[in-house]
């Protein structure tokens, strides 16, 4: 192994330690949610890096490989975990925090009997989608902001 590679592998875990500080950042968002919605199935997303998780372990069989797909696998996991929804701080979607104070022009839309609350962030729209049995407490939660 040459230097070049060592510096590569390096550079590859340091990339796997921001990774997995991301995720941390999207859970710690998610506890937060106190108004829980269904944006998205982490259920999918989870299937989709497990599967590319044991695809990297069984197609080389190194450590190097081990690890990149034990990371991957973590992601999977987490995103079990993450939420969307309304906290006290602001929205959440997908973990993603929009601050309170910088959400603009909130409402609640219906087409073709979908329902999303829409909401201007720094100048540009952003949208959660609702399930139909929860419109009664996203309606109460869109009232106090």
């Amino acid at each position: 192994m040459n230097v070049g590679d060592i510096m590569q592998e390096l550079l590859l875990y340091a990339l796997d330690l921001f990774v997995i500080a991301m995720m941390m950042g999207l859970l710690k968002n998610s506890k937060n949610v106190t108004i829980q919605t269904d944006a998205g199935s982490g259920k999918y997303i989870t299937l989709l890096f497990c599967g590319v998780s044991l695809f990297l372990i069984v197609k080389e069989r190194t450590l190097f490989y081990v690890i990149q797909g034990a990371v991957v696998f973590i992601v999977g996991l987490c995103y079990l975990k993450v939420r969307s929804g309304f906290a006290s701080n602001g929205i959440v979607i997908m973990g993603k925090l929009y601050k309170k104070e910088n959400i603009k022009e909130i409402m609640i839309e219906n087409q073709n009997n979908v329902f999303r609350v829409s909401f201007k962030y720094n100048k540009k729209f952003h949208y959660l989608y609702v399930n139909h049995s929860d419109i009664k407490k996203i309606e109460d939660a869109v009232r106090k902001f």
